[in-house]
């Protein structure tokens, strides 16, 4: 029997999602509706674990790094689509399918995958540590809850790019000090080892101490 996955949304507004064996899409709305969820997506479920090759350590090693730019943009694009009442799903695919940055697609494919395990939103991307922070994780916990996915996302979006401009500001504060260290070391190890031997031996040379 054909297996399923779906994403819906039940009494609470609460988002769920999960994978359903049955023989069509028609017999999956009707399992869903028994149980009380109101059905956002439903597609045909990919075996993804076992086309999935572990990435050697050079593949790790020549990976791009995924930025805090990808990360805003990431945010940007999910609210856009949430606004539109694209299911995450299909977001999902769509924005793994445009991204140039090839790590950030193999998050959101392995994202992708937790979902059609059942995991939440939240609960996937808080197995991605080093792309979406605690408090990232955190607000998406509470738009599942509340069923605003689309607000949260904006929030996310507006916190980023002012996390963003705070970094840039700092950067530009220390750029003039960090100069003004820099030649300062410079200038001392020209003055111990240029300068200074040639004074010494015209005191030597003298007689006289330094």
């Amino acid at each position: 029997m054909p297996a399923y996955t779906y994403s819906g949304r039940n009494a609470a507004l609460e988002l769920v999602t999960g994978t359903i064996e049955a023989e069509s899409t028609e017999a999956v709305v009707q399992q869903l509706v028994a149980r009380g969820v109101a059905v956002v997506d439903v597609n045909a479920a990919r075996m993804v674990e076992a086309d999935v090759v572990a990435p050697s350590w050079w593949e790790k090693f020549n990976a791009p790094r995924i930025t805090p730019d990808d990360v805003i943009l990431f945010t940007r694009q999910m609210y856009t689509l949430q606004r539109t009442s694209v299911p995450i799903l299909r977001a999902l695919d769509g924005l793994k399918e445009s991204t140039a940055n090839r790590s950030l697609a193999a998050v959101l494919g392995d994202i992708r995958y937790d979902l059609d395990q059942g995991r939440d939103l939240s609960t996937a991307m808080g197995r991605h540590p080093e792309v979406f922070s605690l408090f990232y994780v955190a607000m998406v916990k509470v738009g599942e809850i509340s069923g605003r996915m689309a607000e949260v996302f904006n929030r996310l979006f507006i916190h980023l790019e002012f996390e963003k401009d705070v970094r840039e500001q700092v950067r530009a504060a220390l750029r003039y000090p960090s100069f003004v260290l820099i030649a300062s070391a410079i200038a001392m190890v020209i003055l111990n080892m240029f300068v200074i031997p040639v004074f010494a031996n015209v005191f030597a040379g003298m007689n006289a101490s330094l």
